[in-house]
């Protein structure tokens, strides 16, 4: 975790498990046709975080955390509210089809990318016509993504740039129009380099090994998959 107002990598927070409120109001949201599991997302992490280092969680402090710190603390109150082991059944392509089923252990399994001190700050990428100064996504830009209606991965893409791009040819960008004219090549590689170097879970490169075959399997996780099919209605 980063505090930017003090300047320094924070190696602790506090979460806490899911009690029977957050269940309620969980699932009133799910209830509400125009609420998408992104909202519950934000909803879960603002009630369940108790504290950043030596802040109290609030929604302030929370967006000046890098979004992949948010990942981070859901993965935390997963694994606080129903253990830390995933079952996971699939078709095994070495065992011709058969169905098998592998655990995964999410305090052990999974290999986050973390940051360093050195690591803070911005990059540049030299587009097709323009030169553009990038930092990483923050909670907000993540709020942002999981409160917009009607996601598409382009819409997506528009929502981390806009929360990203600190300057296009050394000016400031002020709106979303300013990222929705950026060439498509320049969007799509300034995107995939945010993905690539960015403090991240990396939940989509766990992978398990057959006990049957011995052949290895990518488990498919993702932050909504880990609460579905407990008491939380994602």
């Amino acid at each position: 975790l980063y505090n930017p107002l003090e300047g320094e990598l924070i190696k602790t927070a506090v979460v806490r498990e899911i009690n029977g409120w957050d269940e309620e109001i969980l699932a009133r949201l799910a209830a509400k046709p125009d609420v998408g599991q992104g909202e519950q997302l934000v909803t879960l992490l603002e009630r369940a975080t108790v504290s950043i280092g030596h802040e109290k969680a609030s929604p302030e402090v929370l967006d000046m955390l890098y979004s992949g710190d948010w990942d981070a603390l859901l993965l935390g109150i997963r694994i606080a509210s129903f253990g830390s082991e995933v079952v996971w059944q699939f078709p095994c392509q070495g065992c011709d089809g058969e169905m098998r089923t592998v655990s995964v252990d999410l305090a052990t399994d999974i290999n986050p990318r973390n940051l360093s001190q050195s690591d803070l700050g911005t990059f540049t990428h030299e587009g097709k016509r323009s030169a553009y100064v990038v930092g990483y996504p923050k909670g907000s830009s993540t709020r942002r993504v999981f409160r917009t209606k009607d996601l598409t991965p382009a819409s997506v893409i528009t929502a981390t740039l806009f929360e990203s791009i600190v300057s296009i040819d050394d000016q400031p960008v002020s709106d979303l129009g300013e990222i929705r004219s950026m060439p498509a090549v320049d969007r799509d590689a300034i995107f995939q380099k945010i993905n690539q170097q960015m403090p991240s879970l990396r939940l989509d490169e766990v992978k398990k090994t057959c006990d049957d075959c011995g052949s290895g399997v990518r488990v498919p996780l993702s932050l909504a998959a880990l609460f579905r099919g407990g008491a939380v209605a994602l």
